[in-house]
């Protein structure tokens, strides 16, 4: 008999592996096998990780995904999860790594874990972290905005619940996913009923259970239906809430019906007058989970054993349902403070996320700018370079442009001594010591000072012309007075020309010589 389970429990694991198409970035055979086992018979899955030794797991990597897996499957096999740190193991790996499928995954059951242990502002954080990693509309993406929809009813944030449960429907619909469509139609309609908004939950009931008739998942189905049938019975539609009651109770698997069905039923027949049935129906709900179920269930009771005329029992369950309703009133005042402060939780790090973005980004822009400098630098000083290399290169390397050009040349210093020495010098100097007062000067000054100009640097304009003959002799003019250190208010002055006419020369300059050039007459020299 053991040889024969062990056949088929290796028989299970070989069919995984083969239909499996979702394993590619698992390299460890055990953790491989676990992965395609996921996809097909989780409660198998979870028993076989269960049997991995943790030391066949030496890379951090591999325990990871082992970490991963094992979150995966014991969600899947619907058991409550009360510690974080084996899924904070991956979360921490896939943090630092590529892997953006993994990462979100880690994040995802990061937030399933928080919700089981009711940790409603980590569950939201981790969920809303799962959705920055990638836009992609895949059935995980539905998930986390349904569970986040889920959340949000807890906390009362309706309008956030309906926005939430909508996106999860939206790429289901475009998955063509007919269960998830229900599913999230479902939430749909959970949400709207709690917003007290019964026409939209019917809606979404309806819609949904449409879809889930298509599928084989009867147990969804009847929950669908006793949905339909509270908004109806809460609408005071008695008729129809008795009619869904039954095909709810009819067609849900035995021992799954929920007591909350139980609750409705006994409330419809409460209403119909048929008190025995109601009663059988009531009892029933008394010992369900929810404590909102249970008191409900005995203030109905007390209210119908007291119709008929049983005192003791209405008296019995009326002061059962008020102790209950201490316990709950309690839990509500404990749930409200647990609201604000998850608020500010929420507004907090919202802040945080904010500020640290408007840190990146201004050291983002920083960045930039410095990159811009330096990329501009050195373009410049490429320009200069292969300019230099260009001229040098000539049959005439002493007279090389860029080295006349330099304040260090001597022919430089030796024309710029020349003009110092000459009678036109004080013009010159008249112009820099009353630039600031816009003095103008005659004409015979200008044409003085111009001739002088032009004998003293006659060698570079030569190399000037003879290497940009398209420039005109008055730009030339304009280009040895840069050269010699005016600057664009003296020339101005010394060339009678308004500012704009000396930008217009300038950007005409531009145009007919090389960048590099252009940078060393002009350089640092603004208008």
């Amino acid at each position: 008999m053991k040889t024969k389970t062990i056949y088929i429990y290796y028989s299970i694991i070989f069919f995984a592996l083969l239909t499996s198409c979702q394993t590619g970035d698992i390299e460890n055979k055990l953790l491989l096998q676990a992965d395609s086992l996921l996809e097909v018979r989780p409660d198998s899955a979870l028993v076989f990780l269960n049997k991995i030794p943790v030391s066949e797991l030496p890379t951090e990597k591999e325990r990871a995904e082992y970490a991963l897996l094992l979150t995966q499957a014991k969600d899947d096999n619907h058991i409550v999860q009360t510690h974080d740190s084996l899924i904070k193991s991956a979360v921490q790996y896939f943090q630092k790594n590529r892997n953006k499928k993994r990462k979100r995954q880690a994040y995802y059951y990061l937030g399933i874990v928080h919700r089981d242990m009711e940790q409603t502002t980590s569950a939201i954080i981790s969920f809303q972290e799962a959705l920055k990693i990638t836009d992609k509309e895949d059935r995980l993406t539905a998930l986390i905005y349904n569970n986040l929809s889920s959340l949000y009813q807890e906390q009362s944030f309706y309008d956030k619940a309906i926005q939430a449960a909508h996106k999860a429907y939206i790429i289901s619909q475009k998955l063509d996913n007919k269960h998830d469509m229900a599913y999230f139609l479902r939430t749909l309609g959970l949400a709207s009923r709690f917003a007290n908004q019964p026409d939209s939950a019917l809606h979404y009931y309806k819609d949904a259970l449409k879809w889930i008739q298509t599928t084989l998942d009867r147990k969804l189905e009847s929950f669908i239906l006793s949905d339909i049938a509270h908004v109806y019975e809460q609408k005071g539609e008695l008729d129809s809430a008795y009619h869904y009651i039954n095909k709810s109770m009819q067609i849900a698997p035995e021992k799954e019906i929920l007591a909350s069905i139980f609750f409705v039923t006994g409330k419809v027949f409460h209403r119909l007058g048929q008190i025995d049935s109601a009663r059988n129906y009531l009892s029933l709900s008394l010992d369900d989970a929810n404590i909102h179920t249970r008191a409900a269930s005995r203030l109905e009771l007390s209210a119908l054993e007291e119709k008929s005329g049983n005192i003791g029992k209405a008296f019995k369950y009326s002061q059962e349902y008020l102790s209950l309703k201490d316990s709950i009133d309690s839990n509500m005042k404990r749930r409200e403070t647990a609201i604000l402060i998850n608020e500010h939780e929420i507004r907090t790090e919202a802040q945080r996320i904010a500020v640290f973005t408007m840190k990146q980004t201004a050291m983002i822009i920083a960045g930039i700018g410095i990159l811009l400098i330096l990329a501009i630098h050195f373009i410049r000083k490429y320009r200069k370079e292969r300019l230099f290399i260009k001229y040098s290169s000539s049959a005439d390397p002493v007279q090389a442009l860029p080295t006349v050009l330099d304040t260090k040349d001597k022919k430089l210093q030796s024309s710029l001594a020349a003009l110092h020495n000459s009678p036109s010098y004080a013009i010159l100097e008249k112009v820099r010591k009353n630039e600031k007062r816009d003095i103008h000067l005659p004409a015979e000054e200008r044409e003085e000072l111009k001739e002088t100009v032009l004998n003293s640097f006659s060698d570079i304009i030569a190399q000037l012309k003879r290497h940009y003959p398209k420039l005109t002799p008055d730009e030339v003019y304009c280009c040895v007075l840069y050269i010699i250190g005016c600057n664009s208010n003296q020339i101005r002055i010394i060339m009678c020309i308004e500012s704009g006419a000396l930008r217009v020369k300038r950007a005409r300059i531009r145009k007919k010589i090389d960048p590099a050039i252009y940078d060393l007459i002009f350089s640092d020299k603004q208008l």
